[in-house]
């Protein structure tokens, strides 16, 4: 039988679980963007304190090979590409009003997400804090007098895919169940 202490460092060697730590910092508000979907990029020394995780560069379950993100290309999506688009015109000329304070990334659990019907595999870093990022979200809406189109998104942060480390091929629709299983 296998003690759970074992069982822990053996799921962090697999790649299943990453260390819990916290990812303070200032953050600018020209690190939130609104685009095609709206996103908060990371700052150096977040992406530093994100990446000091152990990515790992296969999936043991489908063998696929698995690519690092660019350090510019990795963010926390706060609204999908597809629940954004109707909201791009309101954030045209968008300023973060100085009354709301972007939250640090608490980082939860790393684990690969799989979709089989698109041989999608995505490695992710869930945000243990998705209460505050939730309320984040809900109050950078409301300062235009909007809701906030996407009220049960998953905050994650995508680390590496078997797409090449490209984000827009990563899996966007990661869910709470996919961290329950």
């Amino acid at each position: 039988m296998i003690k759970e202490s074992h069982k822990l460092r053996l799921k962090k060697l697999a790649g299943i679980i990453c260390e819990s730590r916290d990812v303070e910092g200032n953050f600018e508000p020209s690190l939130l963007q609104a685009g095609i979907g709206m996103i908060l990029k990371l700052s150096p020394e977040n992406l530093n304190k994100v990446f000091g995780v152990n990515i790992p560069t296969e999936d043991l379950t489908t063998n696929y090979k698995m690519t690092q993100l660019p350090n510019d290309k990795v963010h926390v999506t706060l609204t999908s590409i597809k629940g954004f688009k109707p909201f791009k015109n309101d954030f045209k000329d968008f300023t973060l009003p100085s009354s709301i304070k972007i939250p640090n990334i608490e980082i939860g659990e790393c684990l690969f997400v799989r979709r089989p019907e698109d041989k999608k595999v995505t490695y992710v870093m869930s945000l243990s804090n998705q209460e505050e990022f939730k309320r984040f979200v809900d109050s950078v809406y409301k300062s235009l007098g909007l809701e906030n189109p996407e009220p049960d998104r998953f905050y994650h942060i995508t680390l590496a895919n078997n797409e090449g480390g490209n984000p827009f091929k990563s899996i966007g629709n990661v869910t709470k169940k996919d961290f329950e299983k």
